[in-house]
């Protein structure tokens, strides 16, 4: 049934992307007491977004310290993180926005993590308090995972190794060193340019639908381009010039160990 969902399984991700988030449907999750709706971030509520969902993000396996290593991520976030005002700002703002649950529980009256079968849980209240649902630190991953997905079209939750995280990293920053990254302001004036959608109407968009939006308008002008030298007699292009909408999708990681060879000299002098 659209828009319904019960657990989250890597090889169903690209089901999930057709039927749900390429439709900017909202995914209804079942907790065992409970159902709660994840919703997609609109474009107005895009920057804010960006911030918090650092809070889902954290790589709490880059320290040395063990006990951390080995806590579950809600763990992490609950005896650690989110005793630190800005990081609890950013949970509860991830708990409205995309959870739509203005009244959830991190901590009991005592500041103490909600329990249950032994386990530290989230508790979803409603306006006076009363616990009507729990998210597990097993669900918590589950429903994290989607947001990333459903409001990221390039998200990618795969893990590297601090060897490989670097090499990515350093490529792409020695790519993008001279290259101007335009604000989300400015992609949205571009997309108006191009399409006559209004301030309003951009706004109103989902955040995953507007990048896909910017990057067709943007690929569709660089296409135009390269046809154009393609037709020149000044230039041989052997290849002909396939539109974006037609090209494989690169893997950034396969780019970055494929070209870092051609850019690693300039790694080595940053």
């Amino acid at each position: 049934q659209m828009g319904e969902i019960v657990l989250l399984k890597k090889d169903n991700i690209e089901q999930y992307k057709v039927i749900y988030f390429d439709n900017d449907e909202p995914i209804t999750y079942h907790l065992n007491e409970y159902d709660i709706k994840i919703s997609p971030i609109l474009v107005k509520d895009a920057p804010t977004y960006n911030f918090a969902k650092q809070i889902l993000l954290l790589d709490k396996n880059s320290t040395n310290d063990i006990e951390i290593i080995q806590m579950n991520y809600l763990d992490f976030l609950l005896t650690r993180k989110l005793k630190e005002d800005q990081c609890l700002y950013m949970f509860y703002y991830i708990m409205d926005k995309c959870l739509n649950e203005p009244y959830f529980m991190p901590y009991d009256i005592n500041g103490q993590p909600f329990k249950k079968n032994g386990r530290n849980v989230l508790a979803l209240c409603d306006e006076h308090g009363n616990a009507k649902g729990y998210i597990t630190h097993k669900q918590f991953e589950d429903i994290s995972k989607i947001i990333l997905f459903q409001n990221d079209i390039n998200y990618d939750d795969r893990t590297l190794s601090t060897d490989v995280q670097k090499v990515v990293e350093d490529y792409y920053r020695i790519k993008n060193k001279d290259i101007h990254i335009p604000s989300l302001g400015e992609q949205k004036v571009y997309v108006m340019s191009r399409t006559g959608f209004s301030m309003k109407d951009i706004n109103e968009m989902t955040l995953r639908t507007f990048e896909g939006v910017y990057d067709n308008c943007l690929n569709s002008e660089i296409y135009l381009g390269e046809k154009i030298i393609q037709g020149s007699y000044k230039y041989d292009v052997k290849e002909d010039v396939l539109h974006p909408l037609y090209r494989k999708k690169k893997d950034p990681i396969e780019e970055a160990f494929a070209s870092y060879e051609s850019v690693k000299n300039k790694i080595n002098n940053t």
